[in-house]
C-alpha cells in the first residue's frame, strides 16, 4: 500500500487485512434468531389482524432482505477479501 501514499508524506500508516464473511454470517444468524423471537412475542401479545398485517408486510420485504444477502454475500465480500486501510498526512498541507 505504500506505493499509493503520493506526494510527501509527514506520516503514514497502512495495514492489510482479509475479509472472509464470518462476522456477516454471525450477524445474519443472530439477527434470524432476533426475527422469530420478535415474531413469536408479536403474535402472543397483538391481535389477530394486526399480526396479519405485519406477516403481509414482512412477506413484501422479504425478497428485498433475500436479495441483499446475495449480493452481500456473492458480491460484495468476496470483493473485500484482500482490504485494507491507509492513513496520510501530507507534507504539503498548508496552514495560516
Amino acid at each position: 500500500m505504500h506505493e499509493h501514499w503520493g506526494g510527501n508524506p509527514i506520516f503514514a500508516t497502512s495495514f492489510g487485512c482479509s475479509v472472509d464473511g464470518a462476522s456477516y454470517k454471525s450477524m445474519v444468524k443472530y439477527l434470524k434468531k432476533a426475527y422469530e423471537i420478535g415474531e413469536g412475542i408479536a403474535s402472543d401479545n397483538l391481535d389477530a389482524n394486526t399480526v396479519d398485517e405485519y406477516k403481509k408486510a414482512f412477506q413484501k420485504l422479504q425478497p428485498i432482505l433475500v436479495k441483499l444477502d446475495k449480493c452481500i454475500t456473492d458480491t460484495f465480500i468476496p470483493a473485500m477479501e484482500q482490504s485494507g486501510l491507509g492513513i496520510v498526512i501530507d507534507g504539503k498541507w498548508k496552514s495560516k
